[in-house]
């Protein structure tokens, strides 16, 4: 009988493990990711994409998110599209889960457009989309000039970095008082920013 209990806690203990390294998400700070490249505006060949760098250790498993709809900072925050033209059918948010450890200096680069979206480091999938989406836009010649990029914790939006072209974030809502895209606290970019749109790459 107590070689079965033994043999019952180390089984018990064995799936506590397993649950916690399934479970396990690292809860992203300001920061944490910085972008560091973007390609938008190009031939019907070139796929839009853009580029984090990781500044601090990610777990697997760990979930977030980004988009280029119009924040509203009422109830812990929520977003939403602009319907009023076809601007809303370029919106969407796009659910990124990390697949291996990520560590600090990491880049990651995500392709999109045309309705699909991948990448090699991370699993990419749009969690949501405009009402008749055709094309995620982020482009300094079209209305949408923003990109945020954001965790949800305790159904709270929490955000990790963000990028505007031209420093305007278009199309409505209100630009999140946690993005800092100047000065001494910087945690976002601004292509508006002399320099800013020569470091993001080509």
């Amino acid at each position: 009988m107590r070689k079965f209990s033994l043999c019952l806690i180390g089984v018990l203990s064995s799936l506590l493990s397993i649950t916690n390294s399934v479970q396990a998400q690292t809860t992203l700070e300001l920061g944490d990711l910085a972008f560091f490249h973007f390609r938008q505006d190009l031939g019907a060949n070139d796929a839009p994409r853009f580029g984090f760098i990781v500044r601090s250790y990610i777990e697997p498993g760990t979930e977030f998110f980004i988009t280029n709809s119009n924040y509203n900072a009422a109830g812990g925050g929520s977003f939403s599209y602009d319907n009023s033209n076809a601007n809303g059918n370029n919106q969407a948010i796009i659910k990124v889960t990390v697949n291996e450890a990520l560590s600090a200096g990491q880049p990651i680069l995500i392709e999109y457009g045309g309705g699909t979206i991948k990448s090699a480091e991370v699993s990419t999938v749009f969690e949501s989309t405009g009402p008749s989406y055709s094309a995620f836009e982020f482009s300094s010649t079209k209305n949408i000039k923003k990109l945020y990029v954001y965790q949800v914790v305790s159904n709270t939006i929490q955000f990790v970095t963000g990028a505007l072209w031209n420093g305007s974030q278009n199309l409505g809502g209100v630009l999140p008082t946690a993005l800092v895209f100047n000065g001494p606290a910087i945690n976002s970019i601004d292509l508006a920013i002399p320099g800013n749109s020569q470091k993001c790459g080509s």
